[in-house]
């Protein structure tokens, strides 16, 4: 993958499933390219990793100039939002903010024609796709009005691990842990 590659991230594990950012907290996969999110690989956030990229959403908000990267924490990926500044655009995070949205990309573990994300300060920890969490979300509903519902959501999640860290099999590892631009 070459810097400036843009358009959707597919999941290797499951075919025709894309990477869509739901807010700035939550990236999830959801079928179907129409409601992907479009992704570009920029040079890295973090320079003093030598051919590592930054992934950063494909959007760009001419009201509020705002940008965002795919970034981890504690093992949880999110978008790293890099508000404008006049002289430069994402020097406004910190350094543990630069290395965490910075990732090699490697040939895919389950299909070398495939990528994976590799963590820059993290070596051996791998973007990957997590297992379906349950999330409770309280909905209003319209009659009789006023209350609220309760529903339940399921939402498979992405994360960052090593592979000595995760409970799959080595197959399984590596085919959450590859993906595709297209």
């Amino acid at each position: 993958m070459t810097i400036g590659t843009s358009g959707y991230i597919e999941s290797h594990k499951k075919r025709n499933n894309f990477i869509m950012g739901v807010n700035i907290d939550v990236l999830e996969l959801k079928e179907g390219k129409e409601n992907a999110t479009p992704f570009k690989l920029e040079d890295p956030i973090w320079s003093e990793y030598t051919g590592a990229i930054s992934i950063k959403l494909d959007y760009h908000n001419e009201v509020f100039r705002d940008v965002y990267f795919i970034a981890h924490t504690n093992g949880k990926i999110y978008c790293k939002q890099s508000k404008w500044h006049s002289s430069n655009w994402w020097f406004i995070v910190t350094n543990t903010d630069k290395k965490n949205a910075t990732f090699y990309a490697r040939p895919g573990l389950a299909d070398s024609s495939w990528i994976t994300f590799e963590s820059g300060n993290y070596p051996g920890c791998y973007l990957k796709l997590g297992y379906e969490e349950k999330y409770l979300v309280w909905v209003w509903r319209w009659w009789p009005p006023s209350w609220w519902e309760e529903r339940t959501r399921y939402v498979e999640k992405l994360c960052i691990i090593s592979r000595g860290d995760s409970n799959d099999s080595e197959v399984e590892f590596n085919s959450r842990a590859t993906f595709r631009f297209v």
